[in-house]
């Protein structure tokens, strides 16, 4: 058995005392952890401040979708589009906007998040003048989307009639 383990089976004891330590290491380790984890207190003081969030956690990964990632590249090539406009919504810490930098690189790729510390840490981290971070943004004119599950895309170029579908 590891430690963690050991101090987890703290708060199932007999003793009352021991359960009380027990609670006591536990807060402890919570506020180390908020006044040292900006990722934990984030997710946590969105959810204490602004009720109306509805996705408070942060979970994002690289090159998560790499068939859509591509099916999307492809899709601006066949249609003439070398330097498409992207807006990423709910882009988190980058990854999605930074894995599209590499399938796309003469896009310009705007991620949004309503996360400010997300937005922050991307910002932080990003080294391509192509890419922007905002918490917020006005809409822009001439927008043609392209929906995908789980994550938002628009590019923006010569509006069209109606809406375009990537099949594949």
């Amino acid at each position: 058995m590891n430690l963690k383990e050991n101090i987890k089976q703290l708060g199932h004891s007999d003793h009352a005392v021991i359960r009380m330590i027990y609670r006591i290491l536990k807060l402890i380790w919570f506020g180390l952890r908020l006044c040292t984890d900006g990722k934990m207190r984030s997710e946590t003081f969105s959810g204490v401040f602004s009720r109306n969030v509805h996705q408070r956690v942060t979970f994002t990964a690289t090159n998560r979708y790499p068939l859509v990632f591509q099916k999307c590249a492809e899709y601006l090539k066949e249609r003439n589009i070398p330097g498409p406009k992207i807006l990423s919504f709910g882009c988190s810490t980058g990854e999605e906007v930074f894995t599209l930098g590499k399938y796309l690189p003469q896009a310009t790729i705007i991620g949004t998040d309503i996360n400010s510390w997300c937005i922050r840490r991307c910002r932080k981290v990003n080294q391509n003048a192509n890419f922007s971070f905002l918490t917020g943004i006005q809409k822009p004119s001439n927008i043609r989307g392209i929906l995908m599950p789980s994550f938002v895309w628009l590019f923006f170029s010569e509006p069209k009639t109606g809406p375009e579908k990537i099949t594949g």
